[in-house]
């Protein structure tokens, strides 16, 4: 139980130009570290909150005055494996930029193609054969998803995202189990953050996590050494 409004009545109005927004720093510190606490439980243990909207999220004044906040719907969590959290958090720092769009496309595809299928695969086809054309089907997803839209502009990480997953929809793809969801799940944060001027947490959480676990065999598919050592932060 938790008594209080939600952040949806907190934050009425509320955008990072708002004269009074100093007053809100407790609230807004504290929904931050809710961002930070819910990007860990999908990156850690492959809990995805889908719903994280503002009207899920009481905040309570405890006994001692301080601020707390407790996020409700259960309901929206989805649970998913190791294997498929690595394959969205690479799918994720994949599409987060157009330098990354050559650069991590072997290790995003190896995770995506190991967790992933085609609803209707070309008979007659090997293993190998219905492996190479998810891994193009895939990609081609991704290509599209990614390129500039007719005035020259690029779509920016989160539309480029939900193109990615129509696409694959559309060209027979089965993505891995909670790629809906975390798209949901990311686009409340990154709404959130813009909204109220808060550092990105997403991109943070995702590059600490894949970096913390990269493999030799993941380093091998990033590719040639210096793009591993710009990506791991060494240069």
């Amino acid at each position: 139980m938790a008594n209080g409004p939600t952040l949806a009545k907190v934050l009425c109005g509320v955008t990072r130009l708002s004269a009074d927004l100093d007053s809100l720093q407790p609230t807004l510190s504290l929904l931050h570290e809710l961002h930070s606490s819910v990007l860990g439980a999908f990156v850690h243990e492959g809990l995805i909150h889908s719903d994280v909207h503002l009207g899920n999220i009481v905040q309570e004044e405890m006994e001692d005055g301080s601020l707390a906040l407790a996020l409700f719907d259960v309901g929206q969590f989805e649970h998913v494996g190791p294997a498929d959290v690595k394959a969205l958090l690479w799918t994720l720092s994949w599409i987060s930029g157009p330098s990354r769009y050559d650069q991590l496309r072997g290790i995003a595809l190896h995770h995506l193609s190991a967790v992933s299928s085609l609803k209707a695969p070309e008979e007659g086809m090997d293993r190998a054969q219905t492996k190479l054309q998810l891994a193009t089907a895939i990609s081609n997803a991704f290509d599209e998803a990614t390129s500039p839209f007719e005035d020259g502009s690029l779509p920016d990480k989160k539309t480029a995202y939900m193109l990615f997953l129509r696409n694959a929809e559309r060209d027979g793809v089965v993505l891995p189990r909670g790629a809906f969801a975390v798209a949901k799940m990311v686009d409340s944060v990154f709404s959130q953050q813009d909204s109220f001027g808060l550092p990105d947490v997403v991109d943070d959480t995702i590059e600490k996590f894949l970096v913390r676990s990269l493999t030799w065999e993941e380093i091998r598919l990033i590719g040639i050494v210096p793009c591993i050592m710009t990506y791991m932060g060494w240069t």
